[in-house]
């Protein structure tokens, strides 16, 4: 399958009817350990650009200063940011997924992870389109992409590990979510860097 915008739309609409025939279709997919890592790789770095885009788009329509150390983090460590709180996530479903006794695998994790991001890339493309015509619209948008993000990771999560209740995976999550966050603030800290250009 040839990669193209018509692809990606169908293929999310697919995945927003039903995620869990999607992250079975995913699962499915033949592909080498390097190049899953590298795909990853390659998702983190497209929405790093989008994200900057967005940060500073959104700091203009506010009258602030993008380029105001106390707002955002450069690109670069913007960039090894995303990439680094990808791969932990990875990591996260599959060590708490096993912890509840679930069947995924890690090599599974690193492509639905990059779905789900691909995905919030996408939305993110329409944040910074509405925003430049309507930005209330566009701050919608974003709130829309973090219930989504939750949601979708709840469903592929499920279907991973062969779990049939999503809440107890969602609550689960919740607290992953909670400990991720403390461990990149640490992380964050130690270096330097400022969470706030995260998206």
């Amino acid at each position: 399958m040839t990669p193209s915008p018509q692809v990606f739309l169908r293929e999310t609409a697919a995945t927003l009817r039903d995620p869990r025939a999607m992250a079975r279709r995913i699962i499915a997919v033949d592909m080498a350990l390097r190049d899953r890592w590298l795909l990853l790789l390659l998702v983190a770095v497209v929405s790093t650009v989008t994200g900057y885009l967005s940060f500073v788009l959104n700091a203009r329509l506010a009258w602030l200063d993008p380029s105001d150390s106390a707002l955002a983090m450069p690109p670069f460590e913007m960039a090894v940011s995303q990439a680094l709180v990808m791969v932990i996530m990875v990591f996260a479903i599959d060590i708490f997924g096993r912890a509840m006794r679930g069947r995924g695998r890690l090599e599974d994790a690193i492509l639905l992870v990059s779905w789900v991001q691909a995905i919030l890339v996408g939305l993110q493309v329409v944040q910074i389109v509405l925003g430049l015509v309507f930005p209330l619209l566009g701050g919608l948008v974003g709130f829309a992409g973090i219930f989504l993000l939750f949601w979708l990771l709840t469903q592929f999560i499920a279907e991973m590990h062969g779990f049939r209740s999503a809440w107890a995976v969602f609550f689960v999550m919740l607290v992953a979510t909670m400990a991720i966050a403390t461990v990149l603030r640490m992380i964050f800290s130690v270096l330097g860097w400022n969470m706030m250009g995260m998206i």
